[in-house]
């Protein structure tokens, strides 16, 4: 019964043998027919530079427009019929050249009337002037005849009282003085006010106002260039701000 058992032991471990052996060179056959030889061609003639930072230049290209430096609009500071034009579309002008004139009639009145007032303060002032001379003078009489015990207190007083408001007298003239001097002063600019002069050298390139018209203040009425001096304006992506 044993010798039996051992030879069916042996046989099943040859078959199993076997049968692994098939699998096995089954598994070889089919790997070695999935494999293709790759023939790689050799590359010859290459040469190896080191790469280095170098500057390259961009080009932006945009449109522009060559202008004057300096442009400026020149406009009245006041209101009035502008009654003479001196320039005309082209004209070169100097830096402070008249340009043109607003009617200063009344400018002209009120300057008159402020010279009359500063001389009839002058003349006020004078006259403070000398009763304050002619007062300082008493006083300083009394003053004396009282240190003499020639005059009373009351007589002394009566005095200083009298030099006191010819004190208070010439400071008010000196006021009238300085405020009809300031007037007279404001008369004059405003004067200057009706002559529109040139800010700087350069050329007309517009008028907009004719004789006759009216000139307000703000209202542009001629413009400048300055033409000893040019930039050139352009429109830039502000990507490019700080490159170009």
């Amino acid at each position: 019964m044993n010798k039996t058992a051992d030879f069916l032991f042996i046989i099943i471990s040859l078959s199993f043998f076997t049968m692994m052996t098939m699998l096995n060179s089954g598994c070889k056959g089919k790997a070695m027919e999935g494999k293709v030889q790759v023939e790689r061609p050799s590359v010859t003639g290459v040469v190896v530079s080191e790469v280095s930072i170098s500057s390259v230049d961009d080009y932006y290209e945009t449109s522009g427009t060559v202008r004057a430096r300096n442009i400026a609009t020149v406009s009245s500071r006041m209101m009035g019929e502008v009654t003479a034009i001196n320039v005309k579309e082209g004209d070169t002008i100097k830096a402070g050249q008249t340009l043109l004139i607003v009617d200063d009639r009344d400018v002209n009145e009120r300057i008159k009337a402020a010279e009359a007032g500063y001389k009839e303060a002058l003349k006020g002032l004078e006259m403070a002037k000398q009763n304050r001379a002619l007062v300082d003078i008493t006083y300083k009489r009394y003053k004396r005849l009282h240190d003499e015990k020639a005059i009373s207190q009351q007589e002394l007083d009566q005095i200083e009282t009298q030099k006191k408001v010819s004190d208070l007298e010439y400071e008010r003239a000196e006021e009238t003085v300085n405020r009809a001097k300031a007037a007279l002063s404001e008369a004059r600019v405003y004067h200057g006010y009706t002559r529109v002069t040139a800010p700087f050298s350069g050329v007309i390139t517009e008028k907009r106002i004719e004789r006759g018209s009216m000139a307000i203040p703000g209202s542009p009425l001629l413009t400048i260039e300055d033409t000893s001096s040019y930039q050139i304006v352009v429109n830039v992506d502000e990507r490019f701000s700080g490159l170009i």
